[in-house]
């Protein structure tokens, strides 16, 4: 049997189906269609209709499309849906587009609420509306904004600017060319914003690279997160490089090593052993495993459990050795202590020297209370303070002055100027 077409130039006509008002409108293989106004309007389907508008077309003998008004849409699949707009195309089975301009939903089941030139590609794709926007896979989402690109399996882009949504189940909240590339990424916005690898977070800031498994840039700019778990709060130009590894803030600081390294804030300053830790300052070092630098300047805590309190330019180099502060002070040996003051030096170990200039205690378990150029320098052997004393023997003893000298085991010199004790007790 010949197919029956009609056009009907104004008001009703039934030819297999309905056109109920309108001008120029056509039905085609239209069992139980309708065009309810409009001009120019086609129907190749069963069971479609057309509300209105000008040019719009359900093509492809489309059974149950609809298309609202609008001008030149085109519903070209099974169920497919355009509410209004201007040059829409639904062009797979369930696709669904409310209005707007230029867009298009080719993935079945996807959906575009409106806006401009945006695409919903990837099955139960949707773009809510925007410009220029595309889903691309399997139900993934862009809500909105400019130029946004939702590719990886339901992931998900708010809004913004050029952004991309690539990984699976990665999503960007909003702000411009943020990129989320790894599986459950997420940024939250700012702008040049780059996650990757498994479940890394950046909640904002500016230029910001997130590439470590579950690593987290907080906010900030120019800041790295590259070890697994590891954390920027954020800040300027921090890198987080070791697995665990935290930095709270500050300026051009590093956390590295294996595991759970620290740098609290300040600037330019560096934890690269496990457990080591930089509380702020400037230029300081953690260079020994658990090692740890307060505060201060150009400080560098290298041995194993070292502590450097603050201060400027001291080396915690021993065991357990540890620098309350000053300037310039070194410990080299295990459990040595400096408590402040300048340029000394403990070498034995568990030797102390609490401050003053210059002194060193060099033997194990020597002690130089302070003051100025004094040596106590073998075990047990103690200056209490003032200037150029020397405890040169076990257990010699000098308790100040100037110029004293204690060479005789358990020998001591109580105090006054230039003294030998050197016979032994």
């Amino acid at each position: 049997m010949a197919v029956k077409s009609k056009k009907i130039y104004a008001n009703v006509e039934v030819i297999n189906g309905k056109i109920n008002v309108g001008y120029d409108n056509t039905i085609i293989n239209g069992d139980k269609s309708s065009i309810t106004g409009g001009s120019s309007n086609s129907i190749d389907g069963e069971h479609s209709i057309i509300g209105g508008g000008s040019s719009n077309t359900v093509s492809g003998t489309s059974a149950s499309a609809t298309i609202g008004g609008g001008n030149d849409n085109t519903a070209s699949a099974e169920a497919s849906t355009v509410g209004g707009g201007e040059s829409n195309t639904a062009s797979d089975i369930y696709t669904t587009i409310g209005g707007g301009v230029n867009n298009t939903a080719s993935g079945e089941d996807s959906t575009v609420g409106g806006g401009g030139s945006n695409t919903a590609s990837a099955s139960s794709s949707t773009v809510g509306g925007g410009q220029l926007n595309e889903a691309s896979d399997t139900r993934a989402t862009v809500g909105g904004g400019a130029s946004n690109t939702a590719s990886g399996l339901e992931s998900t882009i708010s809004g913004g600017r050029s952004n991309e949504a690539s990984g699976t189940q990665s999503t960007v909240g909003g702000g411009k060319t943020n990129t989320a590339t790894g599986t459950g990424d997420v940024i939250g916005g700012g702008d040049g914003n780059a996650a990757s690898n498994f479940y890394s977070t950046i909640s904002g800031g500016d230029n910001n690279t997130a590439s470590g498994n579950r690593s987290l840039i907080a906010g900030g700019r120019n800041n790295s997160s590259t070890g697994i778990n590891s954390v920027v709060s954020g800040g300027d130009g921090n890198e987080a490089s070791g697995n665990s590894s935290t930095i709270a803030g500050g300026e051009g600081n590093t956390a590295g090593g294996t595991f759970a390294s620290t740098v609290g804030g300040g600037k330019d300053n560096t934890a690269t052993s496990s457990k080591s830790t930089v509380g702020g300052g400037t230029d300081n070092s953690a260079l020994g495993e658990s090692s740890t630098v307060s505060g201060g300047v150009l400080n560098d805590s290298t041995g194993l459990a070292s502590t450097i309190g603050g201060g400027t330019q001291n080396n915690s180099g021993g065991f357990a050795s540890t620098i309350g502060g000053g300037n310039g002070n070194i410990t080299t040996a295990s459990q040595a202590t400096i408590g402040g003051g300048t340029l000394n030096t403990a070498s034995g170990e568990k030797s102390t020297v609490g401050g003053g200039i210059n002194n060193t205690a060099s033997a194990n378990d020597s002690t130089v209370g302070g003051g100025d150029s004094n040596i106590a320098s073998f075990l047990h052997s103690t200056v209490g303070g003032g200037k150029g004393n020397q405890a040169i023997e076990t257990n010699a003893t000098v308790g100040g002055g100037a110029l004293n000298t204690s060479s005789g085991t358990k020998a001591t010199v109580s105090g006054g100027e230039s003294n030998d004790a050197s016979g032994a007790e």
